[in-house]
């Protein structure tokens, strides 16, 4: 079956581990799965022993499908997990810079050791 990139991103492990539904919600499949309104990834996890079929079937009459889309949602972690990245490199530069003062200092504290030495 070809699916088309909107289908693609809304369905499969995305929806499952974020919590949302299609791009901007559920309502996004019926244009394109009509069939799959919304899909069975939409629905949250379900541990009890009835088979895939019964539990989609329970989660679209009970509507406890994700009625959140997910752009915003995957949006946000990558905007999160960037901004993470940046504080962290900030840090390790100021970490770099502290490393370089120490080394100078140390270098010239033992510069001036060994000045004092022969002097003396």
């Amino acid at each position: 079956m070809n699916r088309t990139p909107l289908v693609k991103m809304g369905s499969g492990p995305i929806p499952i581990n974020v919590g949302c539904c299609g791009i901007s919600g559920p309502d996004n499949y019926g244009a394109y799965e009509p069939r799959l309104n919304p899909p069975y990834s939409c629905c949250p996890p379900d541990s009890s022993d009835d088979s895939d079929q019964i539990k989609r079937s329970n989660c679209l009459t009970q509507n406890t499908f994700y009625k959140d889309g997910c752009e915003d949602k995957i949006l946000m972690t990558i905007h999160s997990a960037g901004l993470s990245v940046i504080v962290c490199g900030i840090l390790f530069c100021f970490l770099e810079v502290a490393g370089i003062v120490l080394a100078l200092w140390l270098a010239h504290s033992i510069k001036t050791q060994g000045k004092s030495r022969e002097t003396a």
